[in-house]
Order: C-alpha cells, then sequence, then structure tokens
C-alpha cells in the first residue's frame, strides 16, 4: 500500500530535481513531524492534483498553461534565476508582491 504512494508520489508530485525523501521532508515538517498526519496530507495533496489534472501541464506550452502570451508575465511578473542551492538546483527569485493580477487579465481576451 506504501509503496503504490510512493509511486503516485513520484509520477505525479515531485518537482525536478528532489527525490522522495526531499517531498516527505516537505509534508512531515508541515505537520510538526507527525507520520500519520504527513501520510494524510501526501494523500490529500495526491487527491487534488489527481481531481484537477495538474500532471497535464507539464506537458503544455506556457502560453497554453497561462492563457496569454508569456511575455506578459514576464513583464508583469519578472523572474531571475539568481543562483544555485547546495544541491546545484536553480533558485529562482520574483517579486510576488508586486505582481498585479488585473494588469494581465485586461490584456487576456
Amino acid at each position: 500500500k506504501a509503496q503504490g504512494l510512493w509511486d503516485l508520489l513520484a509520477k505525479h508530485a515531485l518537482k525536478p530535481a528532489e527525490d522522495e525523501d526531499a517531498h516527505l521532508v516537505r509534508f512531515l515538517r508541515a505537520r510538526a513531524f507527525n507520520p500519520s498526519k504527513a501520510l494524510d496530507l501526501v494523500r490529500a495533496d495526491l487527491t487534488w492534483r489527481e481531481e484537477r489534472g495538474i500532471h497535464r501541464f507539464a506537458d503544455m506550452a506556457p502560453e497554453d498553461v497561462l492563457g496569454c502570451d508569456h511575455s506578459l508575465m514576464e513583464h508583469y511578473l519578472p523572474t531571475y534565476i539568481g543562483a544555485s542551492d547546495k544541491q546545484g538546483r536553480p533558485v529562482v527569485i520574483s517579486k510576488q508582491g508586486d505582481f498585479v493580477v488585473d494588469s494581465v487579465l485586461m490584456h487576456i481576451p
């Protein structure tokens, strides 16, 4: 039963360059390192992803995901790769607080 859960986790929930242990620690931290509560959260996350078809976004073009040309998002929410973490993964920097959704929405048909 647990192996099936890990298989789903690996298929639908892991970020690029993230292994199962790192992913599980995120859920454990979110539930104060209570394993049963973390497992409930993992199951809820996987259910949410499956119900909404989140996995399909991985193969979509940015314009299809965003619903607008990606240059609009680059203009209104500039994002930069600032450095790498200790494991060599890129660190993405963006100014979420400056993002004005209405500015983008006025360009979407």
